[in-house]
């Protein structure tokens, strides 16, 4: 399987306006730990982490890609009855209209729950800072599309996949 590479790691500023857009309500008061790494090549220890939060790690399971490999290795890194929280793309929203001409990637919740996630669907929005934000943001994810059509919140539908470590 092919991994595609995390743009945050090349263009911080397009990560901190991603996240800045996506994660407003959040309490900047204790800053999260970012660790870069392969989901199949997590970089801990058996068991080190008391849980995990993945956002956009796992997406195109609607696609026939399988997210077993990083699956295991949340199960792997996560102590025994951890929570593993997992957000992915739902679909039929503002945000995946701008997508032309092609299918958006969305996840598939009877998969997910196949692999013992509920999942809680959180309707929520991109809000950026300024125009300038949105059109770069969303011309980097839709080109053109992205860029001629900006705008200051763009509803987003995502779904909360929630699970449990088995360990391993």
């Amino acid at each position: 399987m092919a991994v595609i590479p995390f743009y945050g790691a090349d263009d911080p500023t397009m990560f901190e306006i991603e996240r800045r857009a996506m994660d407003r309500p959040v309490s900047r008061d204790k800053p999260l730990p970012w660790v870069r790494g392969d989901a199949e090549h997590l970089p801990f220890f058996a068991a080190a982490v008391d849980g995990a939060y993945a956002s956009w790690a796992y997406f195109f399971t609607s696609g026939g890609w399988d997210p077993t490999p990083g699956l295991n290795e949340l199960h792997r890194v996560v102590k025994p009855g951890g929570p593993l929280l997992i957000v992915d793309n739902l679909g039929d929203d503002e945000f995946s209209a701008y997508v032309e001409g092609r299918e958006a990637h969305c996840a598939d919740i009877d998969r997910w729950q196949m692999f013992g996630f509920d999942c809680e669907v959180v309707d929520t929005v991109f809000a950026f800072d300024d125009l300038d934000e949105a059109r770069m943001l969303l011309g980097f994810f839709f080109g053109e599309a992205g860029r001629s059509k900006p705008k200051l919140e763009v509803g987003f539908r995502v779904g909360l996949f929630i699970g449990n470590s088995a360990g391993v």
